[in-house]
């Protein structure tokens, strides 16, 4: 059975990096959404620009350089069922 990632994404902490040109930083935690364990090696993907990035050992993803903006997110896991959530 697949998973449902209903908590998947717990986290995004958006930190302003160079406020002239409007660039920011993005964190993302991932969490299983039964046992709350970090997710390890889940990817995580910006579509519209071309980027994706890889959870670390506590299931953090990180997004570095990104203009101010809407990206819609798209998170995967083996055995749990893909999810996209926009943010903006």
């Amino acid at each position: 059975m697949t998973k449902v990632l209903l908590s998947f994404l717990t986290f995004i902490t958006l930190s302003v990096s160079n406020l002239s040109a409007q660039v920011v930083e993005v964190s993302i935690k991932l969490l299983d959404s039964e046992n709350q364990e970090p997710l390890i090696g889940a990817t995580i993907q910006i579509n519209e620009i071309n980027q994706g990035t890889v959870t670390d050992m506590d299931g953090i993803g990180l997004f570095s350089n990104l203009l101010v903006g809407s990206y819609r997110f798209e998170f995967s896991f083996v055995g749990y069922e893909k999810k996209t959530q926009l943010y903006q």
